[in-house]
Parts: structure tokens; sequence; C-alpha cells
């Protein structure tokens, strides 16, 4: 079984003679489900210590750099010294995702149970797979230039 990605998230500040630390575990797999919004983790790590954005501390906490921390499954990859390459993760999920769903149809209709072992036929799922996200875009298009 493939391994959860996650990773933490923490963010320190001082304002008015106090130290502020907020801290999230993040489940990169409900996140990347829900398509949030990576640009709002400052907001979400101010919520998670009861901050709402009319606070000056508030304001302060989002110019801070944010730190990241014990990343697991995939997320490992793209965690670099405190910093985490949010689209290369995003892009190579999205990726993995697809590749599930290839793995699925190989396995079902052609009984290969590995297709990274077929390179070729993984690249003409893949493509087909891309063909038909991009086929209900075209077929809109076509349709709204007819009229």
């Amino acid at each position: 079984m493939k391994e959860a990605n996650s990773i933490k998230a923490s963010l320190n500040t001082s304002f008015r003679g106090e130290t502020h630390n907020a801290s999230l575990d993040i489940d990169l797999d409900r996140f990347m489900l829900r398509n949030e919004d990576f640009s709002l983790l400052h907001a979400q790590l101010a919520q998670s210590i009861g901050l709402d954005s009319y606070s000056h501390l508030y304001d302060v906490m989002c110019s801070e750099a944010i730190f990241f921390s014990h990343a697991a499954g995939m997320a490992k990859d793209y965690l670099e010294a405190e910093s985490f390459d949010f689209d290369a993760f995003a892009e190579a999920w999205k990726e993995e995702q697809v590749f599930h769903a290839i793995q699925e149809v190989a396995k079902q209709c052609m009984a290969i149970d590995d297709l990274s072992q077929h390179p070729e036929l993984r690249q003409a799922l893949s493509q087909a797979f891309q063909k038909g996200r991009e086929m209900p875009q075209q077929v809109i298009k076509h349709n709204i230039q007819r009229f």
C-alpha cells in the first residue's frame, strides 16, 4: 500500500514582545483532492492559533516565511532545507493519479499488473487519458464558434 502524502507546516513570529508559533500537519492527498490553494496556508496557520484576518498579528504572520518538515510519501522528494516545492509536488501528484487510473484500465482490460514494465503502452494510455480530459473543452469551443 502506498504511503500517504503529508507534511508539517510551521511559522514562528514575534509580536509585541511575545513569540507565537503555529503549525499544521497537512494531509497533502486531501489537500489536492479538495483543490485547495497553497497560497492560503498563512491564513490556515493563523486560524490554527485562533487569529482572524482583522488582527495585526495576522498581518505580521503573513509576512513571515513558512517552514516545512516531517514530509511523508512523495512529499519527501519535494522538501529541501525546510522549503517545499508545492508546484512540482502538485504536478507529480496529478501524474501519479493518472498513472493509477490507467494502471487499473491496463489490469482490467489487458491483465497487465505492472504498467511500468510497458512504457510504450503507459505513454499511449496517458495520452488517451489527456485527450479524454481535453475533449469536452474542445467540443464546447467548437459549438460556441458555430453560433
